[in-house]
């Protein structure tokens, strides 16, 4: 009986702390295009494991959410689609916040040993990830500018 009830207030706090951290990691982003502007939720990664991960596994990604991956000094990463099993759209920004290249409705790797690498071609501070055909319906172009904290 008195595990019954040491049991049922861990699971809450277990809860509590696992939606305050999925909150926590989420930033409203918003994109300034020609246009007007558009929003979306990103989770914020910064960590190289976290990364490193990115959207791989995922089996979708709704229209008003994105990854955010932070780098802390301008760099130019390259980015692939090993394990990813969605298509996205791949903005980089610059530490300005304005938008450098986009590669746009990019698909997973075809096989292992076939998996091309996408890059700004250029430093960038940030990258933000997509649904695929995001920037094409919201007319998201280089030299936008991405505002987030």
């Amino acid at each position: 009986m008195l595990m019954k009830y040491t049991i049922i207030p861990l699971i809450v706090v277990v809860c509590v702390i696992f939606i305050f951290w999925i909150f926590n990691r989420l930033e409203k982003i918003e994109i300034q295009t020609a246009s007007g502007s558009t929003f979306i939720m990103a989770e914020v990664e910064k960590t190289s494991w976290d990364k490193e991960k990115g959207l791989m596994g995922r089996k979708d990604l709704s229209e008003d959410r994105g990854m955010l991956f932070v780098y802390d000094e301008d760099i130019n990463p390259n980015f692939w689609m090993k394990n990813m099993l969605i298509p996205i759209d791949i903005i980089f920004i610059d530490a300005d916040h304005n938008i450098k290249y986009i590669a746009e409705s990019v698909l997973p790797c075809e096989t292992e040993t076939r998996c091309d690498l996408y890059n700004a071609g250029t430093p960038i501070r940030y990258v933000l990830e997509v649904k695929a055909g995001y920037t094409k319906k919201y007319g998201v172009k280089i030299g936008d500018r991405v505002l987030f904290n």
